[in-house]
């Protein structure tokens, strides 16, 4: 056996066992290719050169793919290849970087490049007598300076595509491990509610408290460079609703200019008494001869997030009532009334009511006479309004007066300011006989009190303020009671001592998440 053949065989050998213990491809000592001149006949009968047979006729890279920090090398395999090495072009010189083992192989990805880099690589067969091929195509890549982003977004939980779950968990998935992943709950990227660093091609990342509402997730992917991807295509949705554990709660929408920030939960019905507990329910009367201090324990006790109504709330709710066109006597914003539900005298109504109305079902919609109601009657004294969600509130105005969660100090002229011409009468006044000189320093101004529309009067239902009988400490009430008639309406304002408890006083607690 001559020194050749032998030397071709343990070569032979070799790579077999490589080949039969390495599934993916086997990184090698990067080393340039040898220059020496050493010629011999080859094994197809072309020439050798260095292990190069010139007879051998393969392209090489066919395609190159990238990504930001990754290259995928393709080519078509070759009958007489048992495996593929890999050279980086280092300056112009092929230095191999690893072999890739069997003679179907086609691909091969090299990844933990740098974002922004060119890289250059080369792709030679390697035959079963450790001979190669000549080719020198060389192809080039630049890889993306940010990554592609991810191939799906899944929410996980809740299981349910809208609850009152306050927090959800979504899985990115189509990313690479060491990437770091910003969640957002909104289709633009600007409201990020996780953060994570991928360990595998996927993550799970549970938000922070969402907000009510829908919630659109995307994701902004961050590699090595600290480049951030633009905001992913893939999007998983969710929509958090208001908690329904104390009965019917309804989401309002913010209004900033009566200093809500967020929307928040109210009770759709003043609050009845169930288990010792405020419930919002349509059945039997609404919780009376209550005062603000126990209303407001009552809503706290039932847990985190509760609480009385507050006047901003109660402003927030009563500004979305009057901008919905379906308030209006004839589908106007502006023009003739509001609705004021139970609230009848016999000065502007013909009939009185002495006591509460019985329940909130549906066919007690409508306050037809003194302490009676059905299911349909005149515009005025329909019971419910409509928000902008496209939800039906009751009593806002009538029935009972209702504790907010706000006190004020009054010095016998503070609380009357708004009056014009420093008028300090104990009585009801119209909105639109105040003082135009008040500002927003002042304890009633218009957007602790008012409509948006100082114009609105008592023609319009919108509404009076009443100072009540002014001590050194007043608590407030909102939306009138069963008998104040035409002066009565959604933006009603009353001052009471707080330890009282008549029996047209009631309240309703909303939940903030």
């Amino acid at each position: 056996m001559g020194i050749k053949t032998a030397t071709s065989l343990f070569f032979l050998s070799t790579m077999l066992l490589v080949s039969s213990c390495v599934e993916n491809p086997i990184k090698i000592d990067r080393k340039p290719v040898e220059t020496d001149a050493k010629t011999d006949g080859g094994a197809s009968g072309g020439t050798t050169t260095n292990g190069v047979d010139s007879s051998l006729v393969f392209a090489g890279i066919t395609s190159i793919a990238h990504t930001d920090s990754t290259v995928t090398l393709n080519w078509t395999a070759h009958a007489s290849a048992i495996a593929y090495d890999v050279y980086d072009i280092v300056a112009g010189v092929p230095v191999l970087k690893l072999t890739v083992v069997g003679q179907a192989s086609n691909t091969t990805t090299i990844s933990g490049l740098t974002p922004g880099n060119t890289y250059s690589y080369r792709v030679r067969l390697r035959t079963n007598v450790g001979t190669s091929d000549a080719n020198t195509n060389n192809q080039s890549a630049t890889l993306d300076t940010q990554s592609s982003g991810p191939s799906s977004l899944t929410r996980i939980a809740p299981g349910a595509a809208s609850s009152s779950a306050s927090t959800a968990t979504i899985r990115v998935a189509g990313i690479k491990s060491g990437e770091i992943v910003h969640l957002f709950s909104d289709s633009s990227c600007t409201n990020e509610v996780a953060t994570g660093t991928a360990t595998s091609s996927s993550i799970d990342l549970v938000s922070s408290t969402l907000p009510l509402g829908l919630a659109t997730f995307a994701v902004q992917i961050e590699n090595s460079m600290g480049n951030l991807s633009t905001c992913s295509t893939a999007t998983a949705t969710f929509t958090r609703t208001c908690p329904q554990t104390f009965g019917d709660f309804l989401q309002v929408p913010a209004d900033n200019t009566v200093g809500v920030s967020a929307d928040f939960c109210v009770m759709k019905y003043e609050a009845r008494i169930y288990n010792n507990k405020p419930f919002s329910g349509s059945a039997g009367a609404a919780w009376n001869y209550i005062s603000q201090i126990n209303a407001r324990t009552a809503c706290a006790a039932l847990g985190s997030g509760y609480g009385l109504i507050s006047n901003p709330e109660w402003q927030a709710v009563a500004r979305n009532i009057e901008d919905q066109s379906s308030n209006w006597l004839n589908g106007v914003k502006g023009t003739d009334y509001l609705n004021r539900g139970w609230s009848a005298s016999n000065w502007s109504d013909g009939f009185d009511n002495n006591t509460t109305a019985p329940s909130s079902a549906a066919n007690c919609l409508y306050n037809t006479a003194a302490n009676t109601c059905a299911g349909a009657g005149t515009f005025v004294h329909k019971r419910t309004h409509r928000l902008s969600t496209g939800e039906d509130i009751w009593d806002i105005s009538g029935n009972v007066e209702e504790w907010v969660d706000w006190s004020v100090t009054c010095n016998g002229t503070t609380c009357d300011k708004a009056y014009k011409n420093g008028d300090t009468v104990d009585y009801w006044r119209d909105y639109s006989e105040l003082d135009t000189k008040i500002s927003s320093s002042d304890v009633i101004n218009i957007n602790t009190a008012f409509s948006a529309h100082p114009a609105y009067n008592y023609n319009n239902y919108v509404g009076s303020y009443n100072p009540a009988s002014l001590t050194d400490r007043e608590a407030v009430m909102r939306g009138g009671a069963w008998y104040n008639g035409g002066v009565g309406g959604v933006f009603n304002l009353s001052f009471y001592d707080p330890t009282l408890a008549y029996e047209q006083f009631g309240f309703r607690c909303t939940y903030r998440p």
